[in-house]
């Protein structure tokens, strides 16, 4: 019996999406009643403690940009104590500052939040999309992660969507969620694939080798304080030159139009993708106790004076990939292009130019990672038996039908929304953190799931309702009560078009950073090496220091420097319980482990008597 369906998310610093997969096997991004797929990553509260999520929050950011929040994922699991964070958190509009043990924490209207409360609301968001757009319960979810994230980071990430209400399947790379909606594995060829991940805050660059259903990650490398948002400040900070020039004085005076300055820049940046020129005008400006004009314009040409600079430093990271996986650029044999900054021409032309070699561009760079995740969901919970077969659809069906075997529960699950739709019209809504249990009853939401001509999702299947052609349901089933989508799926399924379980497709991944722990001196000892396979374990031996010690205290880090200094602190470890004794005799052993989501946890045993000791994890930032 289905549990409900599964869904692949793309948590990403600018947008969000989630995407499902249909029983036929294909890949589906899923919009919200607007029509929106991919959902601004904003989340705006308000003073009566209400939540807005997506589109609606993002047209808070200039009437109430100190609670309105975006790209915060460039912070997430960041320890907010150490002084690079609090600098770069400091040129947005509303303030990061550190909770306890550094956790990145926010403040809105009294009250503080963490950035993994943050995540979680996003991703409650997508939740209700998911169930919203199919009609069924969305109990389960695979999430990416840029490939270059720390431990704490992919934790946190894991907890925002356990928050969400989701049980995480998996947390997957978006490298390799990339390669899964390709589907290159069908090709039937061994190859070498190097996708140039470039987003809204982080940059990956990974190295893969497909052998059929093996997808093994030879090396990745990344920089996760370089993104599109880059982009979105070079340009901002020429409107600042160029409004200072013409009026003696700063937009930050006014702050309302200093952000309204700022989403023109992202969106300047955007249409300098199709067009040569792009501006902003704003008549009638106060600011100072002055009325002021200003005018801007920006040529391609200028843009790419300003960041070029940003696209060079992506080709170190990707030299580094290349040269951690005994590459060279002739051993590559497709390139993959993920997130949205990929569409910047001056980034194509530069990507071909060093890789020798067009990259492939048949799915949409932003959309590309939600469908793998996608993918690797509908393997993991059986394939098409995640969708629920409605009793009066069973019992209609004819005996000559094919249909996989599937578990038919005794009723459709009717299910509402676990969180409210934002209104057509009206007042704004709210997103609450977390679910309630949903009640029962469906609407007919009458959304419009198909994406516009152009989307590079992978066509519908020529007999199904988006190709044209439906297949009759049995009369026992009323297709006016379900979404478009839930309907589409039975249809598919009742056609015999619904695609046979296979496996899972097999992800070998590896650890992005050296683990390692603090020595004497503030050196560091690696423990798990860099470009490590995952899942993967290592042990070390540690002895008291002291007579009668019975706490043992170990600072865990990831990086590549000598010293700690040099690297991120994930956490303390504190061995707890140890038997009374002189210094050096009492001696444990304790196993670091990471698992297929590369995320880190640790056992110890104490030598002399074969008991586990307990250990107790203090992250730092999460």
């Amino acid at each position: 019996m289905s549990k409900g369906l599964a869904v692949g998310i793309d948590l990403g610093t600018t947008t969000s999406l989630a995407s499902v997969g249909m029983p036929d096997g294909q890949p589906r991004l899923l919009r919200d009643t607007q029509g929106h797929g991919i959902i601004p990553s904003v989340v705006s509260i308000l003073p009566d403690g209400r939540i807005l999520v997506g589109q609606r929050a993002k047209e808070r950011l200039v009437l109430d940009p100190e609670n309105t929040f975006f790209s915060t994922k460039r912070f997430i699991g960041r320890d907010m104590r150490r002084e690079e964070n609090s600098w770069a958190a400091a040129a947005y509009p509303f303030r990061i500052h550190a909770g306890e043990n550094g956790v990145p924490t926010i403040r809105a209207h009294g009250r503080d939040y963490t950035l993994t409360d943050v995540g979680g609301m996003i991703l409650a968001y997508l939740k209700k999309v998911a169930e919203q757009a199919t009609g069924l319960p969305v109990p389960q979810a695979v999430i990416t992660v840029p490939a270059n994230f720390n431990d704490v980071q992919r934790t946190t990430t894991r907890q925002a969507g356990e928050r969400a209400g989701f049980e995480v399947l998996r947390v997957v790379n978006e490298p390799t969620a990339a390669a899964l909606a390709y589907g290159l594995e069908r090709s039937g060829e061994n190859e070498r694939i190097a996708v140039y991940d470039f987003g809204g805050g982080t940059f990956d660059m990974t190295i893969l080798e497909l052998r059929g259903q093996v997808y093994e990650v030879l090396a990745t490398a990344g920089n996760t304080l370089l993104g599109g948002d880059d982009f979105d400040k070079r340009i901002f900070d020429r409107m600042a030159k160029a409004f200072q020039a013409q009026t003696g004085l700063h937009p930050r005076e006014n702050g309302e139009f200093h952000q309204r300055m700022f989403l023109a820049a992202e969106r300047i940046k955007c249409q300098l993708s199709d067009w040569l020129v792009a501006g902003f005008t704003e008549r009638g400006v106060e600011i100072a106790g002055r009325r002021v004009d200003f005018q801007f314009e920006m040529s391609r040409e200028q843009f790419n004076e300003a960041c070029g600079d940003l696209v060079d430093m992506s080709f170190d990271v990707c030299d580094e990939a290349l040269r951690l996986a005994d590459c060279t650029l002739t051993s590559i044999d497709q390139i993959i292009l993920v997130g949205g900054t990929t569409r910047v021409p001056l980034l194509r032309e530069r990507v071909t130019k060093y890789f020798l070699r067009p990259p492939l561009d048949k799915l949409q760079p932003d959309t590309v990672v939600s469908l793998g995740a996608a993918i690797q969901a509908f393997s993991l919970v059986g394939g098409p038996t995640m969708w629920p077969v409605p009793a009066q659809v069973a019992a209609g069906i004819r005996a000559e039908t094919p249909t996989p075997a599937l578990g038919v529960p005794a009723a459709v699950p009717e299910t509402s929304l676990p969180v409210e739709e934002p209104a057509r019209e009206g007042p704004l809504q709210a997103v609450p953190l977390q679910a309630p249990a949903p009640p029962r009853g469906t609407r007919d939401l009458r959304m419009t799931l198909e994406p516009p001509r152009g989307l590079g999702l992978p066509a519908p299947h020529p007999g199904s309702p988006a190709g044209g052609a439906r297949m009759p349901l049995p009369p026992s089933l009323s297709v006016g009560s379900m979404p478009a989508l839930q309907a589409e799926a039975m249809q598919s399924i009742l056609s015999g078009r619904a695609a046979a379980p296979r496996p899972a497709p097999v992800l070998i991944d590896v650890t992005p950073m050296t683990l390692g722990i603090q020595t004497v001196g503030g050196n560091v000892e690696a423990i798990i090496r860099r470009n490590s396979q995952v899942p993967v374990e290592k042990s070390r031996l540690f002895a008291t220091t002291s007579d009668d010690q019975t706490t043992v205290l170990i600072r865990v880090c990831q990086g590549e420097g000598k010293k700690v200094d040099e690297n991120v602190v994930l956490g303390e470890m504190t061995l707890e319980d140890l038997p009374h004794g002189p210094r050096g005799s009492v001696s444990v052993k304790v196993t670091f482990e990471l698992d297929t989501d590369g995320i880190f946890s640790a056992t110890a045993v104490d030598i002399n008597t074969g008991r586990a000791q307990r250990i107790r994890l203090t992250l730092f930032g999460g």
